[in-house]
């Protein structure tokens, strides 16, 4: 394949990053070595040897390993353990370990006529100082060495910037309060200036110029890690920050567009504050709003007591239900609120019967009817539902059958329990047959009387409705 030239082809800064690396061929674990601290490596390589910027093991030419055998194919990511990666994050000032196994081979497809290095025209790496590069022109840059000129020049501006960097501008970060941030941002730092990263290439008089970088590094690391210093140096950079805006806003005072934009920016930051204060007044509210409501359940809950005392369980009752439509599913006090409306609920269904049984013996009907009812309705109890559904089968045939369907069911579940005596399941057959027989359901009203037979016998109550089922 033809010699590539790289400055023609769509490759990102990294990608060109690690294509200015390689300036002989080399296995993937030198070229590895070389580009410490370069994100997403073994994407920047696959995507280089895809667009022809280097050749793989399969295609390189001259890429043989040892004993004159070829290269095995594909491209192997070094891998190294987790332990490995967390003694070099505990360890920066320690210079990389070079692995000196051969691995695959990578080759370079550089032009033949090409004189200038591809690492001229390469982007300041990412991490190092922030900081205003020297001019291309400047005469303390060496273009025969191993590093590229982009990064000779920011490392030439971060030290004549000298200590007039604060400590986040020499991290290439900027201000922030997160420790495990400003801890990485020193390690990939660390990386890139640390001499021995660079083992056996010509660093020309750059070595004690990254010496004294990286030492200012540490000191900018050491003084970060200090809570008060990196608050000091936060509030320097905010003042600064601060002086700069104002100058640009001299600066461009009669820029329409520059005034359009600075007052889009005034009114964002006041809606955003406006909701910041609406979302702490909310919260206050809350907050208020759950001790008063507290403070309420528990009044309702002494007034249903007093209640229950003076013998008015319904009223009690009501006044529980309001307690707990207060409160949210599944908090410990609306539990609470829920087992105090059962014990209620039977309180309030004991007396219904009560009422509804002399009701009943006073020939009132209709209204032993709804007392049975509601007692049904309140404390759904095996014999509150048998006597609804006997009583209401005159009166509401639809509402009678309903209780008649809960008898069934809750005699079901004591029959399961060993709970029900044959005189018990009789009395609710007989009952289901009463309300079917009044709801129209012939089939299953005759099906239930044949089975209270079986449990009660001939009985005079069971013998009639028998005999108007035989009629029917």
């Amino acid at each position: 394949m033809s010699a590539v030239d790289p400055t023609t082809l769509p490759l990102q800064p990294q990608e060109f990053y690690i294509f200015s690396q390689m300036t002989e061929v080399m296995t993937f674990a030198d070229l590895k070595t070389r580009c410490v601290g370069v994100g997403d490596f073994d994407a920047g390589v696959a995507r280089l040897i895809e667009l022809g910027a280097i050749t793989g093991p399969e295609d390189a030419p001259a890429a043989d390993a040892p004993g004159g055998e070829p290269a095995e194919g594909g491209v192997e990511t070094e891998q190294r353990s987790a332990d490995e990666q967390e003694a070099d994050e505990d360890a920066p000032d320690r210079a990389p370990e070079r692995k000196a196994e051969g691995g695959r081979t990578l080759a370079p497809r550089l032009r033949s006529d090409s004189s200038a290095r591809v690492s001229d025209a390469l982007p300041d790496p990412s991490g190092l100082p922030d900081v205003e590069l020297v001019p291309e022109n400047d005469a303390r840059l060496e273009p025969d060495i191993a590093l590229g000129i982009e990064f000779q020049r920011c490392v030439l501006a971060a030290l004549d910037a000298g200590r007039k960097l604060n400590a986040f501008r020499v991290l290439g970060i900027g201000p922030t309060e997160d420790e495990r941030r400003i801890k990485r941002a020193f390690h990939a730092l660390s990386r890139k200036l640390h001499p021995d990263a660079y083992f056996g290439q010509n660093l020309g008089r750059y070595s004690p110029r990254l010496e004294r970088l990286f030492t200012l590094a540490k000191l900018s690391f050491t003084t970060l890690k200090d809570r008060a210093k990196r608050d000091a140096v936060m509030s320097e950079w905010f003042e600064e920050e601060s002086q700069q805006s104002e100058e640009r806003t001299v600066s461009h005072r009669h820029n329409p567009e520059f005034e359009l934009a600075r007052q889009k920016a005034a009114e964002l930051r006041r809606s955003k504050r406006n909701r910041d204060r609406s979302r702490d007044r909310a919260r206050r509210r809350a907050s208020t709003n759950v001790d008063d409501r507290d403070q309420q359940v528990e009044a309702l809950r002494a007034q249903a007591l007093k209640e229950l005392d003076a013998g008015r369980a319904g009223e009690a009752l009501s006044v529980l239900h309001r307690a707990k439509g207060m409160l949210r599913p599944g908090s410990a006090l609306r539990e609470q609120i829920e087992a105090e409306q059962e014990k209620v609920a039977k309180v309030r269904g004991k007396e219904a019967y009560s009422r509804a049984v002399r009701a009943r013996k006073e020939k009132r009907s209709k209204e032993a009817a709804a007392l049975f009812d509601e007692a049904a309705s309140i404390a759904p109890s095996l014999e509150y539902l048998v006597e609804a559904a006997i009583s209401m089968a005159a009166h509401d045939p639809k509402r009678g059958r309903e209780h008649a369907m809960g008898a069934l069911s809750e005699l079901a579940r004591r029959q399961a329990e060993g709970r029900a005596s044959a005189a018990v399941a009789g009395r609710t057959h007989y009952a289901a047959a009463v309300a079917f027989h009044a709801a129209g359901l012939m089939t299953s009203a005759r099906s239930e009387a044949r089975q209270a037979e079986e449990f009660l016998g001939d009985t005079p109550d069971l013998r009639a409705l028998l005999k108007r089922l035989a009629v029917q």
